[in-house]
Parts: C-alpha cells; sequence; structure tokens
C-alpha cells in the first residue's frame, strides 16, 4: 500500500475516533475552496493531455513509451479529480447535516454500538485532504512534465521549420541560373 494511502488511512481512522463532531465547522469553505482549485485545474489538464503528444521525429517505439506515460498521468489526474470531488461531497453532507451529532445504534451478538455518521464524514474529510495534500508534489512535477514534453515538441517543429527553410533557400540559390554578365566590369 503507498505510504500516502497509508497516512490518509490513519487521519481517517483516527479524525473519525478524536475528531469534534463540528470540527470543520465554519472552514468548510475554505476547503471547498481548496478542494475547488484542484478540481478546476485538472480538468483543462487532461483535456490537454489527450492531444499533447505528437510524433515529430519519435520512434515508434518513443511514442509509444510516452503515450504509456501519459496514459499513467493521465490516471493520476483522475485520482486527484476523485479525491477532490469526494471531498467536496463529504463537506457538503456535513454542512447538510449542521455538523451535529446524529446517533444510531447498532446492535452485534446482542452489544450495543453508538454509531455517529458525523463522526465517519469527519473521518473522511480528515483522510481526503491528507490525501489530496500528499498529492500536491506529484501534481506539480505532473504540469511540469506537460511542459517540458511541449516545450521539447516546439524547439523540434521550430527545428523541422528551420531546416525547410534553409533546404528551400539552398534550392533556390542553388537552382538559379547565372546571370552571362555576372562577373563583367561596369563603366562608370
Amino acid at each position: 500500500m503507498p505510504r500516502s494511502l497509508t497516512f490518509s488511512l490513519i487521519a481517517s481512522i483516527w479524525g473519525a475516533i478524536f475528531l469534534p463532531v463540528d470540527v470543520f465547522k465554519g472552514i468548510e469553505g475554505h476547503i471547498l475552496t481548496f478542494s475547488g482549485v484542484i478540481v478546476a485545474s485538472v480538468i483543462p489538464t487532461m483535456a490537454l493531455m489527450a492531444t499533447v503528444l505528437r510524433a515529430g521525429r519519435r520512434s515508434v517505439r518513443e511514442v509509444t513509451m510516452l503515450g504509456r506515460a501519459l496514459m499513467a498521468q493521465f490516471d493520476f489526474w483522475v485520482g486527484v479529480l476523485v479525491i477532490g470531488l469526494l471531498l467536496s461531497a463529504l463537506l457538503l453532507l456535513g454542512a447538510t447535516f449542521g455538523w451535529k451529532t446524529i446517533t444510531f445504534t447498532a446492535s452485534f451478538r446482542g452489544v450495543l454500538f453508538p454509531f455517529d455518521p458525523i463522526q465517519l464524514v469527519n473521518g473522511l474529510i480528515l483522510g481526503c485532504s491528507v490525501l489530496l495534500w500528499s498529492k500536491f508534489k506529484p501534481f506539480v512535477e505532473g504540469f511540469r512534465s506537460l511542459l517540458e514534453l511541449h516545450v521539447e515538441q516546439v524547439v523540434e517543429e521550430a527545428k523541422e521549420r528551420f531546416e525547410d527553410d534553409t533546404a528551400e533557400a539552398t534550392r533556390n540559390v542553388l537552382t538559379k541560373p547565372n546571370d552571362p554578365s555576372f562577373g563583367e566590369m561596369v563603366k562608370h
């Protein structure tokens, strides 16, 4: 299990047990804003990824490897999107119930267990927040790798355009017939 998922699970369990019921009351808007910014930046990034790869002068093997890397990165973005949306939904759920204790009692083999769904929501909010924050560095690295790929492709296109322009200029010079008067002395 990845370390970030382990920390998130521990945070969820700890939050469900120890956090006060109304711990997120009043700050849910701030957490929603953070989550919204993440979600809002992921969606256009996913659209960009669908069009960023161009073959250029790459071999089939290189294009295939880059395609696989982009698909793995796409899966990462989907994961971040799902975590952000889940966090938003949980915050809205807690706010809907006013962050108040709602106790249910479950029975197992004659033993009664009190259960408060808001405590579970709090634990999941904390776990999703930890997981989302743990994705911040890979999130930035993902944007950077897309930028590097784009710059690499633009440089490659510029080189191709320069080579094409140079080849055309060379053809024009070499195929132009010499003027028969070239090299004659001109009198004043």
